[in-house]
């Protein structure tokens, strides 16, 4: 038996008998509410662990998701009911790859049409073969100078080509000007490297020939002895660096700031205040719609010694072309060897 005693008043107490069993069936069904909730709660917080894993998994799965490539990986065995999510989402980067591409291209070519002249080629043909009647050989030469330059200008209708071929432009081009400036200006073009490592690569049409114009026309023209253009071009494992140097009348240190500046910051639609000069601005957005941010041109120069134009671009070849033009690599450390 089991006693319960309890205070009635002052000096006086009142007690009670229980049976024992009664109070040990009352203890076990207590502590059996209490097993019951707590296997409750246990179950609970096993569920809602396993819930917080799998959004885990999802959630490192969407963060490693890299949306410039097309080979995501797909989801680990854990978040199998979201196979349709990666197809879709395979489907989403095909489509912004192609508009993507298809952007660049429109707007690159639009660029590049403000460099290509339209003259027709077939009447430089018929002036050429006047010339050669007439016994004006020079005019013929020129002429046939001026023929292949637009050749290479209309006849091929890539954006990209070879730094070959755009170094055979650059002799055409300037062949013209020999012709215009009597001779007074040479070329000269050397590799550090083996030429058939270099030549192969590429770069976009008509990227050279606006530079080279311009050491004429804002280095040498102002020379009345003459002067010298050189290109000199480096390869590394994954640049290539083309210097053009002129040893014309150089660029005082305020302007050449200003240019600088803003080719560094040169958006790809909006014109600089400071480069008035549509080639070097349009090879420097050209280079950016290209290979992306961090290659382009850089600028030094000492007055009344020359000017050294330095273009980088990342080492291409036509093996690295999608859909015409080069896969662009954002991520690729533009200043690695």
């Amino acid at each position: 038996m089991g006693a319960i005693s309890a205070a009635c008043s002052p000096g006086r107490w009142a007690s009670s008998l229980r049976p024992t069993a009664a109070c040990t069936a009352e203890g076990r069904g207590a502590a059996m509410i209490l097993f019951l909730l707590a296997s409750a709660l246990s179950i609970c917080a096993l569920l809602l662990l396993r819930a917080a894993w799998r959004y885990r998994q999802l959630y490192r799965y969407l963060m490693a998701l890299d949306v410039s490539q097309l080979d995501a990986p797909a989801p680990p065995p854990a978040l199998a009911r979201f196979s349709p999510v990666h197809g879709k989402l395979r489907s989403l980067l095909l489509e912004r790859r192609a508009q993507d591409v298809t952007h660049r291209q429109l707007h690159f070519l639009a660029l590049q049409e403000q460099i290509n002249p339209h003259f027709l080629y077939n009447a430089l043909e018929s002036v050429r073969g006047k010339a050669l009647c007439v016994g004006e050989y020079e005019i013929s030469d020129m002429t046939e100078a001026l023929g292949n330059y637009f050749r290479y200008l209309i006849s091929n209708r890539s954006p990209i080509v070879t730094i070959e071929s755009e170094l055979e432009n650059i002799r055409t081009y300037f062949r013209i000007q020999q012709f215009r400036f009597g001779g007074r200006y040479r070329l000269e073009i050397c590799f550090d490297t083996d030429p058939l490592e270099i030549q192969p690569c590429i770069l976009p049409k008509l990227t050279l020939q606006p530079l080279v114009e311009n050491a004429i026309m804002h280095g040498l023209e102002a020379r009345q002895e003459g002067g010298a253009v050189s290109i000199h071009m480096t390869a590394t494992a994954r640049r290539l660096i083309i210097q053009i140097r002129d040893n014309g009348c150089g660029i005082p240190p305020a302007l050449l700031r200003r240019l600088n500046s803003e080719l560094s910051a040169l958006p790809p639609t909006e014109d600089g205040q400071v480069l008035k000069r549509i080639g070097i601005r349009n090879v420097s957005q050209r280079i950016g719609l290209v290979f992306g941010k961090g290659y382009g041109i850089q600028l030094s120069s000492i007055e009344s010694v020359g000017t050294d134009v330095t273009l980088t671009i990342p080492r291409f070849t036509r093996a690295d072309l999608h859909d015409g033009l080069p896969l662009r690599r954002e991520g690729m450390d533009c200043h690695a060897p």
